[in-house]
């Protein structure tokens, strides 16, 4: 895929690589995204790490009309920055 920069800092340059949001065939309201980030300084070689985000998102029709229900996954791999981290979220959205 086409690589997208984006500057994150002063410091730091994020190429990612995205997954465009896709349509789950099996399951009626199902969409799904993905995106990958290597993390690398702007003026040296260093490389700071790796970055995957991954969503989940349902349109939950049978259960109400304007409810979503959602779960979102990220996933970073430090080299020489930071530590590895991990977080992952559930939420739900009602339209009134």
């Amino acid at each position: 895929g086409k690589k997208i920069h984006r500057r994150r800092s002063a410091f730091l340059t994020a190429r990612n690589r995205r997954f465009p949001a896709r349509r789950s065939h099996g399951v009626k309201g199902l969409n799904y995204t993905a995106i990958a980030y290597d993390y690398y300084a702007d003026s040296t070689s260093a490389h700071y790490g790796s970055e995957l985000d991954a969503a989940l998102e349902w349109a939950a029709l049978p259960i109400h009309k304007n409810l979503t229900l959602g779960w979102r996954f990220g996933q970073y791999y430090a080299d020489e920055l930071f530590t590895d981290s991990l977080r992952t979220s559930l939420y739900a959205t009602l339209k009134l």
